[in-house]
């Protein structure tokens, strides 16, 4: 459908893990090697398929579709505003059980 998702984009094929835990002042000139952005599966999957080889390049766009089940955002364990709850519905071994 036309709903958004969590998409992360990267210029390159580097999809690097950082944190900055400095939050107020990153190191001079920094910049994060990646971004979030939001759009639909469709719009995914055309980028997903993609067969021309000059646009698969290492130094071409890529991108890194998300799907979250459900992410803590605060103590009391609310979910993500960006959450795919539908995953557990569609996806039943995903869904959470008491162990």
């Amino acid at each position: 459908g036309d709903e958004k998702h969590r998409c992360e984009y990267s210029k390159s094929n580097q999809f690097m893990y950082y944190l900055n835990r400095n939050k107020d002042k990153p190191p001079p000139g920094w910049k994060k090697p990646t971004k979030m952005i939001r759009i639909s599966y469709e719009e995914w999957l055309n980028k997903a398929n993609i067969t021309d080889e000059s646009k698969l390049a290492p130094d071409q766009p890529h991108y890194y579709y998300r799907l979250i089940g459900c992410g803590e955002t605060d103590p009391r364990g609310d979910c993500d505003d960006a959450s795919s709850e539908f995953l557990f519905d569609e996806l039943t071994f995903f869904q959470p059980r008491p162990s």
